[in-house]
């Protein structure tokens, strides 16, 4: 499970690499996000996060560590220090990118959170903490539906169209000609096709409360979470690939790992009979 997660981070940060979103890549000047939460803010204040950004042996070892250490625990699994640094590390980019990159966004949260577990000592820790992680998951999407209920967004009937009118018209405006934009001007004109997968995707996000009473049906939670990755990326522009692959790893039931982790571990060789 170890080596799957570590090639789960590694394909993150090779991600963000190609994104030109590692600390070492953000041009100059740099300006800092003026909305930030507590923890943001006590980051910015500690002059930790300045010195992160402006010196530039401390910028080149925060982004190397970024993309290294998961191929060390990678390489050594049953080592923790590769895994805690690693933690650490990557606590401190969610602030980063919050402070600097983007705006204030959650989807990161969930991926640091997964590199919790391994920093267990025994196996029953692991597990413990792997299914709180779980368990998280089913009550932020759960509770992303419920709030839909309760504000009544879920009961307005032109939310889809109205949403992406809002999150799609600078893509419009600058691509006027590619086939998305004729999917968009075709569902302009068809608005109940735009709001009933809207609703659809709601009541995804509302499947996950089965998860605090069965992990029978965790492989079609895997889907719908992936459904509504699809659906938010596409009407909304809401790329959080990281939060889904996160999904997809701890919905994961132990016995798929055990036949996913033949792929990363060297067969033992034929006894020889005389």
């Amino acid at each position: 499970m170890a080596k799957v997660t570590m090639l789960y981070f590694i394909g993150i940060f090779l991600l963000r690499l190609w994104s030109v979103v590692l600390p070492f890549q953000l041009n100059q000047p740099v300006l800092h996000n003026i909305n930030f939460d507590f923890t943001e803010g006590l980051f910015l204040a500690s002059g930790w996060s300045g010195f992160l950004l402006h010196n530039t042996i401390a910028n080149r070892i925060f982004s190397l560590s970024l993309l290294f250490l998961p191929v060390i625990g990678f390489l050594r699994p049953a080592t923790r220090l590769p895994f805690i640094l690693f933690s650490i590390v990557f606590f401190t980019y969610t602030l980063f990118n919050n402070l600097y990159v983007t705006h204030h966004q959650h989807y990161l949260n969930f991926a640091w959170l997964i590199t919790i577990p391994f920093m267990a000592r025994s196996d029953k820790g692991f597990n413990l903490l792997w299914k709180g992680a779980r368990y998280y998951a089913c009550w932020f999407y759960g509770m992303a539906f419920l709030l839909k209920v309760i504000n009544g967004g879920i009961f307005q009937e032109a939310f889809g169209i109205m949403t992406l009118r809002t999150q799609m018209s600078s893509y419009i405006f600058a691509h006027p000609h590619s086939v998305q934009t004729n999917i968009y001007t075709w569902l302009f004109n068809h608005p109940f096709w735009l709001n009933v997968g809207t609703k659809l995707t709601f009541l995804l996000e509302g499947v996950f409360l089965i998860g605090f009473f069965t992990t029978r049906y965790d492989k079609w939670l895997i889907l719908a979470g992936f459904l509504v990755f699809a659906f938010t990326a596409f009407s909304s522009d809401v790329f959080f690939i990281e939060q889904f692959g996160a999904i997809a790893l701890v919905f994961t039931r132990p016995a798929g790992w055990k036949k996913r982790g033949r792929w990363f571990v060297k067969p033992p060789a034929p006894k020889l009979s005389i």
